[in-house]
């Protein structure tokens, strides 16, 4: 099941399928040239498997609020969803990187990545 969400409408569905004993398996972001999509993928295993998908248009620059008071685990998602995309969240208890190096000066999942100071640095130590 998909559904598309206004931002506001994000932490109101986590509250819902947290009762209904869905889990939230991920977090992820799609960067399109005037927009982002946060995508939320819940499931449970009552009985059989079932996916819900929860889609949200956010601009560019959004600050959408996090889902971690909620679902504990999207602290860590999200954290995720930062350090690629950039995308801040609200009331996130410990936004940072998780991957890439605190002083970063890029996102490598948005569609604009290019060359940056860190990429330059390793094109010259590799060529």
């Amino acid at each position: 099941m998909e559904v598309r969400l206004d931002q506001g409408g994000m932490r109101r569905v986590a509250k819902v399928m947290l009762d209904k004993r869905f889990y939230l398996e991920t977090i992820t972001a799609v960067d399109f040239i005037d927009h982002f999509e946060l995508v939320y993928l819940y499931s449970t295993y009552y009985q059989d498997v079932f996916r819900v998908i929860t889609r949200i248009r956010i601009a560019k620059d959004a600050t959408p609020f996090s889902v971690s008071a909620i679902y504990p685990g999207a602290i860590w998602l999200e954290r995720e969803v930062y350090d690629f995309f950039g995308i801040r969240f609200q009331e996130h208890p410990d936004l940072k990187r998780i991957i890439n190096p605190d002083d970063a000066d890029y996102f490598p999942l948005l569609k604009n990545f290019g060359k940056t100071k860190f990429t330059e640095e390793i094109d010259d130590i590799l060529c």
